[in-house]
């Protein structure tokens, strides 16, 4: 996987198209009470966005457009959203790609979640994952107390056979060059 560079939308549709676009994505997944003015926003939202490309995903990285802005704002967090979909479109779900995407764009020492929504709430239209991070109102890392604490890493091969207790030891496969981060 290559680095990601900083780019511009390709599309060339205006703002009364795209507006027109978001309220038949509406209709299509039905989605309920959506307004025009929803989609108002979500175009000026799009316009706020920060977008990245590489040779395999498109990640767009919005500082904007936050569910639930002024409930985080009273806990004195800010959120980022990551909205990555591979450009080919085809399904993903590689654990360590996603935490790479993440670390490049935010940095390392940033947490970021993936959430699984109440069924009412599930966003399911299209071969795209979203990470939320977390930041304080500067903008700088927030710890959040969930997940594990300590770094554990593995490489093939390095699971002692003492996993073998569980039934089978897991497996791991080797890290793309360049990215092995085992070595701390």
């Amino acid at each position: 996987m290559t680095k990601f560079k900083r780019t511009k939308t390709n599309s060339t549709a205006g703002a009364k198209e795209m507006i027109n676009a978001f309220m038949q994505i509406a209709r299509d997944t039905r989605v309920k009470n959506y307004t025009r003015k929803d989609a108002k926003k979500e175009y000026n939202d799009l316009l706020n966005d920060e977008l990245y490309i590489n040779d395999k995903y498109q990640v767009s990285l919005s500082r904007t457009a936050i569910p639930n802005a002024e409930f985080w704002k009273k806990l004195e967090v800010k959120m980022v959203h990551l909205s990555i979909k591979r450009i080919d479109r085809g399904v993903i779900h590689d654990w360590r790609e996603l935490q790479q995407i993440k670390n490049e764009l935010m940095g390392e020492e940033y947490m970021g979640v993936e959430v699984y929504p109440f069924e009412e709430n599930l966003r399911d239209g299209a071969n795209q994952f979203h990470i939320w991070v977390f930041t304080d109102l500067n903008g700088d890392p927030l710890f959040m107390p969930i997940g594990w604490q300590g770094r554990v890493v593995a490489n093939p091969g390095e699971h002692s056979s003492a996993y073998n207790v569980f039934g089978r030891a897991p497996e791991q496969r080797a890290f793309e060059s360049g990215h092995a981060k085992d070595e701390r």
